[in-house]
């Protein structure tokens, strides 16, 4: 291990040590650990890349490709379609976006009795809507949508509901 000083670790030798490791193909984090304590795999590569010294092959390009790679790129190719055959039709593309379409559950303010006729959801708020949420939060939910007060996330009667007893 090398003695350098505590601001500057790439002293002459840590350069020379690594231009030496470098050429004989260890890997960035074996040079790192080779320097010692304070020298990280990416001071390695930063410093090899400033001294412009050889880029070192990477695994992956040399064909030796992991297994998930191997079982992708063959995936890839069987469902490829050949000659332009097999392609799918515009409507199944568009009922595969689509999705099935799903009953909702009543929100359980529906089911006490309250009017939920204007409750919006999220990509339809606008920036002066009540944020006020109606409905379980986590599951089925609404927001009140009612036009809110000047500074603040809430209609009148949801305001008062929220700061009830605080003046502001």
């Amino acid at each position: 291990m090398l003695e350098r000083p505590a601001l500057y670790p790439w002293n002459d030798a840590a350069v020379a040590m690594l231009k030496r490791l470098w050429i004989d193909g260890l890997s960035c984090s074996q040079i790192a650990t080779e320097l010692g304590p304070g020298f990280t795999k990416n001071a390695v590569i930063g410093k090899g890349h400033r001294l412009k010294l050889p880029t070192k092959p990477n695994p992956q390009s040399r064909g030796q490709k992991s297994a998930m790679g191997r079982a992708a790129a063959k995936s890839i190719k069987a469902n490829r379609p050949k000659n332009g055959k097999g392609q799918p039709k515009p409507q199944a593309i568009a009922a595969r976006i689509a999705g099935p379409k799903f009953e909702t559950a009543p929100l359980p303010e529906e089911e006490m009795g309250n009017d939920v006729t204007h409750l919006i959801g999220i990509m339809d708020l606008k920036a002066h809507d009540c944020r006020w949420i109606s409905g379980d939060p986590l599951n089925v939910h609404g927001y009140c949508g009612k036009r809110a007060k000047e500074d603040s996330s809430y209609c009148d009667e949801h305001h008062a509901r929220v700061y009830m007893g605080h003046a502001r």
